[in-house]
């Protein structure tokens, strides 16, 4: 009896809550730039969450302070520019300064964002994959293929995917290339191949504090393997304890579990986080 009041208590707490939250597990992705795209998958369509990831990412391609004068104040305009919410003006200033200073990869990597920012996909694939071609071991390149790939077609996205296989090859113990790789595979299909989910496994085992292999797979098994779709949340949080939606979905599948008092933990983590007040 015990045990059904508190499964009727967990439900009842659930129906205060209007609709279910979009799995937007946004402090997972802080790391490298990366972020979720949407609340089917991280990386599936809505590049205007991208843009926001790129946006606070911009300084990780600053010029060194040892190159040219001229590299830096480009840059440095230009990203000023695209701080205060001028993508356009950011993304001609950008291409202007590229333009002037071709071997600049600061600048060209500015423009790849900026173009992307402005809806110019096709553009900005092109400069990611010139700097890939120029510098084909520059691991910051991985993030700038994994974010902007869900905006190209399927034929745009092949050289990606070979410039993805291509950094697996030479970081065996790096697990980012693995992840994006089963994004960019995953993309337009309605459930993920299994060289997608071998790669998250391998992601997830790679690195041991990121938390976007472990959703992904936790969203693969949640229909078919509930069991398995918890113990991938649970590392998910473990990882990275402040993502709501993920402690939110771990309560409704504890909850169909008939676990009442996990479930109200983690409904209350994600009260807590959101900032709601608790019943």
């Amino acid at each position: 009896m015990r045990v059904l009041t508190g499964l009727a208590a967990a439900i009842a707490a659930f129906a205060q809550i209007d609709a279910p939250p979009a799995f937007d597990d946004r402090p997972a992705f802080r790391k490298s730039g990366a972020g979720p795209i949407d609340s089917s998958s991280h990386i599936s369509g809505k590049a205007e969450a991208a843009a926001t990831r790129l946006v606070e990412s911009i300084d990780r391609f600053a010029p060194l302070p040892s190159a040219p004068a001229a590299h830096r104040q480009s840059f440095q305009a230009a990203r000023t520019l695209l701080r205060d919410g001028h993508a356009a003006a950011a993304a001609a200033a950008f291409d202007e300064g590229a333009a002037k200073h071709p071997e600049s990869e600061a600048l060209l990597a500015g423009a790849a964002i900026t173009r992307f920012l402005v809806g110019k996909y096709d553009a900005a694939a092109g400069a990611i994959l010139e700097l890939v071609r120029r510098s084909p071991r520059d691991t910051r390149w991985i993030g700038l293929l994994g974010e902007t790939a869900s905006a190209l077609s399927a034929a745009r996205r092949k050289p990606y995917e070979a410039a993805l296989r291509k950094f697996i090859a030479a970081y065996r113990a790096l697990g980012e290339p693995r992840f994006y790789l089963a994004q960019v595979i995953s993309l337009g299909l309605p459930a993920a191949p299994s060289e997608a989910v071998a790669l998250w496994k391998q992601a997830a085992q790679l690195d041991q504090l990121d938390a976007r292999p472990c959703l992904e797979l936790a969203r693969f098994y949640t229909e078919a393997q509930p069991q398995e779709a918890i113990a991938w949340l649970e590392r998910a949080v473990e990882r990275e304890p402040d993502l709501p939606d993920a402690h939110f979905r771990l309560s409704r599948l504890y909850t169909r579990r008939g676990d009442a008092a996990r479930a109200a933990s983690h409904l209350g983590r994600y009260r807590q986080l959101r900032g709601e007040q608790q019943p």
